[in-house]
């Protein structure tokens, strides 16, 4: 999935250039070896950033956003799949705004396989979750409200960000022509018993 995604970013054009920030949050995996043999074939600027013990979304986001040195910040999982003019259109809308939510869509090729306890994420106007799987914000927003509450855990950090920027006056709008296709993960009740725990941030949000 991270791959696709890389590979993805390569096909946006901004003027002026972006940068990416890749926040690997204590993967077991290949992630390290695939990060450092694909970022030489890349047309952009790559950092990564390694948390040696996993510490969640919103730890990885804020290090990544304040890595990152432009003055508009937009968010992507790895799960998702931008289409070509995805950042130009998101970014573009932060002239006018504070906070630009993009159109997500699921992935037509596997809308079937999600059952009833798979995960994916559709985003056809402004909710009011502020999912961070297609989002933008001025640099200067998230430096006023702190960035994402670490209190959080894996859910509702994305929707809490949100609500504070907009309670400190930031402007919001959605831009559907900003779009990503989102995967498709099919799970099991087991698998789904296996992440009820990590839900504490609805909680909290409630």
């Amino acid at each position: 999935s991270l791959e696709r995604l890389l590979r993805a970013l390569a096909a946006q054009e901004v003027p002026g250039g972006f940068e990416v920030v890749v926040v690997d949050d204590a993967s077991q995996d290949a992630t390290p070896a695939l990060l450092a043999a694909i970022g030489p074939e890349l047309p952009y600027a790559l950092r990564t950033l390694r948390h040696e013990a996993n510490r969640g979304p919103g730890p990885s986001r804020n290090d990544g956003w304040r890595a990152a040195t432009g003055a508009r910040i937009a968010f992507v999982d790895d799960d998702c799949t931008p289409a070509e003019e995805w950042l130009v259109h998101l970014v573009s809308a932060l002239d006018q705004v504070d906070v630009a939510q993009g159109r997500t869509i699921i992935d037509p090729e596997h809308a079937g396989e999600i059952g009833p306890f798979g995960h994916t994420i559709e985003v056809l106007d402004e909710s009011g979750f502020y999912e961070t799987c297609n989002i933008a914000y001025r640099r200067d927003v998230l430096d006023q409200v702190g960035g994402f509450d670490e209190r959080f855990g894996y859910y509702a950090e994305d929707t809490d960000l949100g609500w504070r920027a907009r309670r400190a006056g930031a402007r919001t709008a959605f831009v559907p022509d900003a779009v990503v296709v989102h995967e498709v993960r099919p799970t099991g009740f087991l698998s789904h018993l296996r992440t009820v725990p990590r839900r504490e941030g609805i909680v909290r949000a409630i």
